[in-house]
């Protein structure tokens, strides 16, 4: 249940918005749309501090959720409402008077090279840069009604930004799609465009194609609001998932191939170096027991309460005189071998970094610190 004094906030913002949207006359549910959100939040976003304005925007997507589940609405239009980034920097200006701005940019030189630059530099800072100035002073700027897909994008990234995100590489990637759609001759963003620009780059991960066309998607919900021919790439367009560490069954060769034969026997048991393997019982190892005693019945590979103590030996310490030279999949096969032959395992388990700590091995609960002297 809601606390009075957020009622309280709720009711104040929705309000507003309905208000801004219909004014004096009927409230009429059937006719709000995405574009009516977009544009009010867009307005209230350059007066309002971050905070508030993650207010509004929670307010928002609230309201309209009940309005859709009383069937007052019947699209979801909770997509439509921008999200808004959870820091804010009250030590920077939100915005520049756009006066100020009239007399920086009159006060530029345009007649030397260097005036033309920075003349430039400013212009593209207020037409979508960090936010440095109000949104008159962006329309000073921009110089016009924004109807293309470039002026699109400024519009975005301004409102976006006045929202609190920085959008940096967001920004710049924008631009780089609208370049493609320019070198296209297209206006309307659709699905297919979307994907061919997202796996322009064939050098990457498909983990960046993923991202790149994230970023479109986003802005592509936004442009539908002014915009009803924008198409929206789907969301499991372009999947993708870490993948897992492959896992590593036992591995009998391995340990041939490695030389563990030739200090632990070729069983695993019976040989100068302690044994890994318990026997059957029926035969006595020939060599001495060494200290601490790990033969016979105190098999070594079975001592450790934890399995992964039994990897971190293997990894640190083996092969004897070759020590660190085996790979992370080997250490984890030889484990996984060790595990088996001593009943710990079945022999189709696997063993990776997530499997391997969940073992419970024989010595889990006995497993004590020597008493002190």
């Amino acid at each position: 249940m809601l606390a009075e004094a957020t009622i309280t906030y709720y009711v104040t913002f929705i309000r507003e918005f309905l208000a801004d949207r219909f004014g004096r006359g009927r409230v009429t549910f059937a006719r709000l749309c995405a574009g009516d959100i977009v544009r009010f939040v867009q307005r209230q976003a350059s007066r309002l501090h971050p905070k508030r304005a993650k207010q509004l925007t929670t307010a928002l997507r609230a309201f309209l959720h009940y309005a859709r589940h009383r069937g007052d609405i019947t699209e979801d239009l909770v997509a439509a409402v921008p999200c808004v980034a959870n820091w804010s920097m009250p030590s920077f200006p939100r915005g520049i008077p756009a006066e100020s701005v009239r007399q920086l940019l009159t006060s530029i030189d345009r007649k030397t090279a260097r005036g033309r630059r920075d003349y430039a530099i400013l212009l593209a800072l207020c037409q979508g840069g960090p936010r440095c100035v109000t949104h008159a002073g962006v329309a000073l700027a921009r110089r016009g009604a924004m109807t293309t897909l470039r002026s699109a994008v400024h519009a975005y990234l301004v409102m976006r930004r006045d929202l609190g995100f920085h959008l940096r590489e967001a920004g710049r990637l924008l631009l780089q799609f609208v370049m493609f759609m320019e070198q296209h001759r297209a206006s309307i963003i659709t699905t297919r465009l979307a994907l061919t620009w997202a796996q322009q780059p064939q050098t990457v991960q498909p983990a960046e194609w993923a991202r790149r066309l994230s970023i479109v998607r986003i802005f592509a919900r936004y442009r539908r609001a002014t915009d009803p021919r924008t198409e929206i790439p789907p969301d499991g367009l372009l999947p993708y998932r870490p993948k897992r560490a492959r896992p590593y069954p036992y591995s009998a060769q391995l340990y041939l191939q490695k030389g563990c034969t030739g200090c632990h026997g070729r069983n695993g048991s019976m040989a100068p170096a302690p044994t890994l393997i318990k026997s059957d019982g029926t035969m006595t190892n020939p060599y001495p027991c060494l200290s601490p005693c790990v033969n016979d019945n105190n098999v070594m590979a079975l001592h450790s309460p934890y399995a992964t103590v039994l990897w971190d030996y293997i990894n640190r310490g083996m092969p004897l005189g070759k020590e660190q030279t085996l790979k992370p999949d080997e250490v984890y096969a030889l484990t996984a071998f060790l595990l088996f032959k001593n009943n710990v395992i079945k022999e189709d388990d696997v063993m990776d970094a997530q499997s391997l700590p969940t073992v419970v091995m024989p010595n889990r609960n006995g497993h004590a610190l020597p008493p002190e002297p």
